[in-house]
């Protein structure tokens, strides 16, 4: 098994369950709360689809993990659902002048963006095309 295939497993876990550390301890710092109370719709389709997007990570790599067939398609979906989620992120720590936390989620989205990327290409050249086969490793 290539190392990347590897690596991609264990980041898209880390990245989901650190999806949820992060609302966690943003809960617990007591910034939510000021954020529902200005934007409270904004605030919750936001974090429902950072929930999603956990979620699905978390399947994915899991199911990766377990060489299931269908954990390529949901990891897939799910890291491009993390690609947007970054780019967000990156759109809100610009204007405030956040060089830390702009560079970390630009070094996100280009990691993300690059094993999306083999592990797309290694689907597609598998089998030559996108087949449920090579799905699973």
């Amino acid at each position: 098994m290539p190392k990347t295939t590897q690596i991609l497993k264990v980041f898209i876990i880390i990245c989901g369950i650190s999806m949820f550390a992060a609302w966690g301890i943003f809960y617990g710092l007591g910034i939510l709360s000021k954020e529902l109370i200005h934007t409270q719709l904004t605030f919750w389709v936001l974090l429902s689809g950072e929930c999603l997007t956990a979620v699905g990570l978390l399947i994915g790599g899991i199911a990766l993990l377990t060489k299931k067939i269908w954990g390529c398609y949901l990891s897939i979906i799910s890291m491009g659902m993390l690609l947007y989620s970054v780019m967000v992120g990156t759109g809100n720590f610009v204007p405030r002048d956040n060089i830390l936390l702009t560079c970390v989620f630009a070094g996100l989205w280009l990691s993300t963006m690059t094993l999306l990327f083999r592990k797309l290409q290694r689907v597609i050249n598998k089998n030559g095309g996108f087949s449920l086969q090579s799905q699973i490793d």
